[in-house]
């Protein structure tokens, strides 16, 4: 696997960062609406993106983007949950973002959390095809787990790992926990896209914020290439860029 420079760009707090790349990303989706007349995209969900999302709202509400021909895949949703569920993947992204904006429900996918067992190979499946079959995802933007995840691309995750169900770590599901009302609610598993998947995006962007964050951007960054740490196989992708304050930066 070839190592590729990743960009990074270090900014006073996660509010101002978050201001700047809203702002590039919807010049980036706009330049790519121009060339094609459609884009596909996806975005994380957590504590990380919210001031992102709600500066993209405000973008939007000042006319500076419609989203009438985006296309949105989610990274991952829990398994099983419901989408009804406050606590689900697909809740969330409707509340922070989709209720928001004019994107067409029809052009939104979701991993869905209520399948039965034997049906979500199939679905996950469906859901690589719809990708590929719209030409691949324009613009990835990632979170990053403390144990260095990207979606639930735990350590042990394989680089050639496509959407499937996978087990969350006890690392992850200790801070999870912290998130859920009723710890005993907290599902052990969840959906998620593959690193295959991720990696086929043409452009990627990855945001951290915060000291706790510091010493899993300093691994990325310096270890070597190893499924231990999945955000690791970032540095094999063309166009990679990690977003941070300077509190996640402390350490590189």
């Amino acid at each position: 696997m070839a190592k590729k420079e990743i960009r990074i760009k270090i900014y006073p707090d996660s509010k101002i960062a978050s201001k700047i790349f809203a702002e590039s990303l919807v010049d980036e989706i706009n330049e790519i609406l121009n060339k094609k007349k459609y884009c596909l995209i996806s975005l994380p969900t957590g504590n990380t993106p919210i001031d992102l999302f709600n500066e993209i709202i405000e973008l939007y509400k000042k006319k500076k983007i419609t989203f009438k021909n985006i296309y949105f895949f989610n990274l991952d949703e829990f398994y099983p949950i419901s989408k009804d569920d406050a606590q689900s993947y697909n809740y969330y992204l409707y509340e922070k973002l989709f209720s928001h904006i004019d994107m067409p429900k029809k052009n939104i996918s979701m991993l869905n959390g209520t399948l039965k067992e034997k049906d979500i190979t199939s679905h996950c499946l469906s859901f690589e095809n719809k990708i590929e079959k719209l030409g691949g995802l324009d613009i990835q933007v990632l979170g990053i787990g403390q144990n260095g995840h990207i979606g639930f691309n735990e350590p042990g995750s394989l680089r050639d790992s496509i959407t499937r169900k996978v087990k969350i770590s006890d690392n992850s599901l200790s801070i999870i926990s912290s998130e859920f009302k009723d710890n005993v609610k907290v599902p052990r598993e969840a959906l998620t896209m593959g690193v295959k998947t991720i990696l086929s995006c043409d452009k990627i962007f990855l945001l951290a914020w915060g000291k706790n964050k510091s010493t899993i951007i300093e691994k990325t960054i310096k270890s070597k290439i190893t499924k231990n740490i999945p955000a690791t196989y970032l540095k094999t992708h063309n166009d990679v860029t990690f977003i941070l304050d300077k509190h996640s930066s402390l350490k590189i």
